[in-house]
């Protein structure tokens, strides 16, 4: 990995860390969710296969609550996405427009000093 790259990474960790952090968190949770769903689903078709209704019922219930606990994290990771552009975003603007206002004060008083 790039020295710059690295240290980039570590600027925008100081910066947002718990967007960061939340943002992670997020994905790892939608991630897990995607790999329960069709194992559950899985557990329900062997259950009707054995004749078992109850335990279908309940693998279809819980299955369908973990998608719609799927689709309230995946709405979710947009607003931890969002978050964390907004503060990344926002750093590096305050760092440009000081940049930029430091870069103009010194051009001023060169231009002032010299008539």
């Amino acid at each position: 990995m790039n020295i710059r790259l690295k240290d980039e990474f570590k600027t925008v960790f100081k910066v947002a860390k718990y967007e960061y952090l939340l943002k992670m968190f997020i994905s790892i949770v939608i991630r897990a969710t995607l790999l329960v769903i069709p194992v559950l689903f899985g557990l329900a078709v062997n259950s009707i296969t054995n004749g078992d209704k109850r335990t279908t019922i309940f693998m279809l219930l819980v299955s369908i609550l973990l998608a719609a606990l799927y689709r309230f994290f995946e709405g979710y990771n947009q607003v931890a996405y969002f978050k964390l552009y907004n503060k990344i975003f926002n750093y590096y603007n305050n760092m440009a427009v000081e940049k930029t206002k430091d870069n103009s004060m010194f051009s001023l008083s060169t231009v002032v000093k010299k008539k």
